[in-house]
């Protein structure tokens, strides 16, 4: 089984609390509210998000980049 890795930017929000974007998938959102609640939000909405997609999953930015072989 391959191993996907999509980068996750966690954002501090302004009222409490973190959201979350994923640059490759840019549908895909979440929010915690706390750093270990956002996380696992996080690996839920990533893996919705995949399992969802209708057209095909992107490479991800490292692939991309060359960073990741």
């Amino acid at each position: 089984m391959n191993k996907l890795f999509y980068p996750a930017i966690f954002h501090v929000a302004e009222e409490s609390g973190f959201w979350i974007t994923f640059p490759d998938l840019p549908e895909c959102m979440t929010q915690g509210d706390n750093m270990q609640e956002a996380y696992e939000m996080a690996v839920e909405a990533l893996g919705l998000a995949i399992a969802s997609r209708k057209q095909e999953i992107p490479a991800q930015c490292y692939q991309r980049e060359g960073l990741l072989t």
